[in-house]
Order: structure tokens, then sequence, then C-alpha cells
């Protein structure tokens, strides 16, 4: 999934127009109050929220008198027959795949893109919300003014919004999760918020390799040969860092960091920035295994 075009007019006193077409990577900076988090929030809305999850509290957040949130994604062949499966299969009445697949391609993602806009009025003391019409939208530039509620209905735009779109708030809030690689269908299944387990906190943790690794490797037994080539993976996607391996006195592999030609340290007695680092390194490689590679949407503090 890719996004081509956001727009934001008149909400929480951000405007905002900017084509992403030619980028991969966006990295919006700014002062606090500027409107980083709103972009990101405006992307989550259009993403995640159907037409009934506009509330009233979205609306109150619209400055003038109504918002404009619009964006438009593109996804690619391949990623909307995985998308057709998976509504398919997670749907409760089991639709066919090919008519899935079929309205995915008319309907929703009309020549492979998604393009929705919402309109949200300015909400009104005593607005009467049986009478009023609080939210409009257009799906793909149709004519008439259409919902995602009228196209395709709230459990398949759940399954649909879950698999195109993961926001993470704090890098430093993120877990790696120990688990089986078959079941990584998402970035969400092997990176997520903080348990209440401290030590699995990425500030805290002690990344050993034959936990971390395995599962991200698909194999049981240890295979040191297997560790290094993805060390090199990452290697290759963070070359500021280079991550190696080496074997305790008791045989088990930990990860080691070294930074510009420094002596090599464990990852254990790494700052927080270099295990920050860590995380997003897992999330690229994570996502670049992925059949459906969803829009990640970071707001990180620092």
């Amino acid at each position: 999934m890719k996004i081509h075009e956001i727009e934001i007019e008149n909400f929480r006193g951000v405007n905002f127009k900017y084509d992403f077409k030619h980028n991969n990577l966006m990295v919006i900076t700014g002062i606090n109050g500027s409107g980083k988090s709103t972009i990101i929030d405006a992307v989550h809305i259009l993403l995640s929220k159907n037409t009934s999850g506009i509330t009233e509290i979205i609306a109150s957040q619209v400055t003038g008198e109504e918002a404009k949130l619009s964006i438009v994604i593109e996804a690619t062949t391949d990623e909307l027959e995985e998308l057709a499966d998976r509504i398919s299969k997670e749907h409760s009445s089991r639709p066919e795949k090919d008519k899935v697949l079929n309205k995915l391609n008319t309907e929703v993602f009309f020549s492979n893109k998604f393009k929705r806009i919402i309109t949200i009025k300015k909400l009104v003391i005593n607005w009467n919300s049986e009478k009023g019409t609080l939210v409009k939208e257009i799906i793909n530039d149709s004519s008439e003014i259409q919902s995602l509620d009228q196209i395709i209905d709230g459990q398949a735009f759940n399954i649909m919004s879950r698999n195109i779109l993961i926001r993470f708030d704090n890098v430093q809030n993120l877990n790696l999760i120990y688990q089986d690689a078959s079941k990584i269908t998402s970035p969400n299944n092997i990176v997520q918020s903080i348990s209440d387990d401290e030590h699995q906190r990425i500030s805290t943790t002690n990344i050993e390799a034959s936990g971390f690794l395995n599962s991200l490797l698909k194999y049981e037994e240890p295979d040191f040969t297997k560790i290094d080539k993805l060390l090199a993976k990452f290697n290759e996607i963070l070359p500021e860092i280079t991550f190696s391996r080496r074997s305790d006195q008791n045989g088990n592999s930990e990860i080691m960091m070294q930074r510009y030609g420094h002596p090599a340290y464990h990852i254990r007695t790494a700052s927080s920035g270099q295990k920050k680092s860590l995380a997003l390194v897992v999330l690229v490689y994570v996502w670049n295994e992925l059949k459906i590679k969803p829009i990640l949407l970071l707001d990180e503090p620092e």
C-alpha cells in the first residue's frame, strides 16, 4: 500500500495538502503544536473509521464551518488478491473470494486506487443527530455522495483497515514478540504496544537470538548461518549500525551492535535510541516480508 495524496482543511486548525506519490518514506517534523499528530490522526480516521465511526468527538475538532479530509492510496494487484482472501476467510459470512475481489476492484480500489473524501460539519449546540447529517463522503470520485457503509459492510471494512494501516505512537513503547513467524501477517504480530512484562520492553530487554531471531527465521533448531544472514539484511537496512552475533561461554548466541567502527557491545547495554533503531529495522524487515505491505504511521516524539 502506498499513500499518494493527503489533504486536510480546517481540522484542528490545520490546513495541509501534499502529493506523496514519489516518496516511500515521509518524515514530518515541527515544533510541538504545529500539527504533526493531526496529520497522522487524519490518515488514521480516513483509513480506519467507517462513516458511523466518525463521531461527534471528531466533529468537535472542526475549525471553520466544515472540515475536509481526503486521501488517495494505491494497492498492487497482488495485495488486493491477498486482501480479498483474508476478508473471505475472516468475515463471519465467509463470502467467496472472487466476489470480494470483484467488489474491491470495482467499488473500493477503482483502478487499484482508493480515494476517500470526507466533509465533517462543525458541531453546533443543540445539533440533532437524527435530523442532521454531520458527515458526507465521496468514494473514488462518484458523482453521487456515497459512503463506505453503502459499499462495504463494517466487518469487511475492519478487516481491510487492520491489514492496510498500522499505527505506533512511540518506538520506545514497542515490544519484540517471540512467536512463530508463520503467523506473521503484519508488523503487529512481531511488534506491538508494551505489556506488563517489563523485561520485554525495547528500552530494557535483553534481546537474545534464540527466541527473537528464531521467530523471524522460521526454524526450530539453532542455525547460526541463518542468523548471520538475517543480521546481514539488518545491516543493509541500517548501515550506520552494524549488527553481529557472538556466542557466550555457554554457547548461546547474542546480538552485538557496533557503531562507526567503535568496539562492539551487547544489545542490552545499548542506549534507548539505539534500541529504537533495532525496533525500526525489525519493522522494515517484517514489512518487506509481508504479502500486504501496510501503511505504517509512527508518531515519535523525539
